[in-house]
């Protein structure tokens, strides 16, 4: 009967205990630090007036993470923030192996030497590579040239292709 008791108070007792305590892989309770966990900032990268990267997080939904971008104006000086900046909520649980796109317009901050983009949480940030602002090639637009040039040297090409012919048959020279 005692062996019963104490089997029973055991059961009990740890019954208790697994009630009390969340279950493994449960979200943190009110209160607690969610924080993202920044793994990497890959391929950054300058086309046009844009500044691309990938960015890889590992945290809970919600998580939150802050991109900032950083200049240099000559090769010499110090980095100083642009203003321009991003923030990444996490949509879902990630463990850092999907990455997430991001894009940052640099297209009014004038003449720049390099750039890097800082990620940063509560507690932790990292840098992600320089990338020189010489890199920053124009865009897929090519620039046409305007109908005001187009049209008289097109009138004297014709023209000149005109005269040649016209001369070659009063010559009575052959053409080659």
């Amino acid at each position: 009967m005692r062996r019963i008791r104490v089997t029973a108070a055991i059961g009990l007792a740890l019954l208790v205990l697994g009630v009390a305590a969340p279950p493994a892989g449960a979200a943190p309770l009110a209160g607690a630090a969610a924080e993202a966990t920044i793994v990497a900032i890959d391929g950054l990268l300058c086309v046009g007036d844009t500044v691309l990267g990938v960015l890889h997080l590992s945290g809970r939904t919600g998580d939150t993470v802050e991109l900032a971008l950083y200049a240099k104006a000559q090769p010499l000086s110090s980095w100083a923030p642009t203003g321009v900046a991003q923030r990444f909520v996490l949509a879902a649980d990630s463990s850092g192996d999907t990455g997430q796109r991001f894009e940052l317009d640099v297209g009014g901050l004038g003449s720049l030497y390099s750039y890097v983009v800082e990620a940063s949480t509560d507690g932790t940030s990292k840098f992600s590579n320089v990338v020189r602002t010489t890199t920053c090639a124009p865009g897929d637009e090519i620039a046409e040239a305007p109908a005001a040039l187009l049209l008289p040297v097109s009138l004297l090409g014709t023209m000149a292709i005109g005269g040649f012919v016209r001369r070659r048959r009063h010559t009575g020279t052959p053409a080659r």
